[in-house]
């Protein structure tokens, strides 16, 4: 997080930017009002339009994650997956991964969102940080 704080041009040069809602506050300087998406939606596009940048996603754990694309106006709350949660822990690397996954698929960033949320899903049913087999298929 540092390092995009101190190099904050550099986001635009990035396909999209995918973060938490802790990093989505300190890089907006403001907090995130997880529990209301429109709202969260509405700062997104606005700091997307305003700095140039192509897409981003803020994750907000169980409130779910809003997403903006800016090249393709596309835009969105996804809603978390209702799971029994075991281990939250690896549930941003598996929501990143299951994201860029389907953007290199070729899918558009609602989608690709979904996908991502799905694997986080997967992820905190288990006691381990992975999730091996997953239990159907991702795409």
């Amino acid at each position: 997080m540092e390092v995009i704080l101190r190099n904050r041009p550099m986001l635009g040069g990035l396909e999209c930017y995918i973060c938490n809602e802790t990093e989505a506050g300190r890089l907006l300087e403001r907090e995130i009002p997880t529990r209301e998406p429109e709202a969260v939606l509405a700062l997104l596009r606005g700091y997307v339009d305003a700095d140039g940048l192509k897409s981003m996603v803020i994750t907000m754990g169980e409130q779910g994650s809003v997403y903006y694309d800016a090249v393709s106006a596309e835009s969105g709350f996804c809603p978390s997956i209702p799971t029994k949660v075991t281990d939250s822990s690896g549930a941003g690397d598996a929501f990143f991964s299951g994201t860029v996954e389907a953007l290199i698929r070729g899918f558009p960033l609602g989608q690709a969102v979904g996908y991502g949320t799905r694997l986080a899903s997967w992820t905190i049913e288990v006691a381990e940080p992975t999730r091996t087999p997953l239990p159907g298929n991702l795409f």
